[in-house]
């Protein structure tokens, strides 16, 4: 099986995201498959910062690569949040052949927007003031659900 990997971080083994998708295709690898690894820099021009809004740049731009590529994998494995819009696209059914997509989920944002909260109302998290609450609750958390 052909298999891509898509995860919206540095291909560096030393994070722990990284480190799962390096584990994870190295695994699939030993049992036969063809694994393509795209992390950040791989998607992502290396000048400049995006801001905010990168994990939506991140979504747009992996899945034109992935419609553009579509011949090449039989299946996509996409890290949560960055293939929203490669699932919409593939809902909507309106280009047919798209690889499956198949979401990596890690399931910790709910849990870290909690305890920040939690640590903020004590004083001890300065960068997650309401401001950055409202935020991560409207934008983050709808493009993971």
């Amino acid at each position: 099986m052909r298999i891509v990997i898509a995860a919206p971080f540095s291909s560096r083994p030393e994070g722990g995201g990284a480190n799962v998708v390096h584990n994870t295709a190295e695994s699939l690898r030993r049992r036969g498959h063809k694994v393509t690894c795209l992390f950040r820099e791989d998607i992502l021009p290396s000048s400049g910062s995006i801001g905010r809004f990168d994990s939506v740049y991140f979504s747009f731009r992996l899945a034109r690569i992935l419609r553009e590529r579509k011949d090449e994998f039989d299946i996509a494995q996409i890290h949560a949040p960055a293939g929203f819009v490669y699932g919409l696209w593939r809902k909507l059914g309106k280009e047919p052949g798209l690889p499956p997509y198949v979401m990596m989920l890690h399931g910790i944002e709910e849990r870290r927007i909690h305890a920040m909260t939690r640590e903020a109302k004590k004083g001890r998290a300065w960068y997650f003031r309401w401001k950055n609450r409202v935020w991560q609750k409207i934008y983050h958390m709808t493009l993971y659900r």
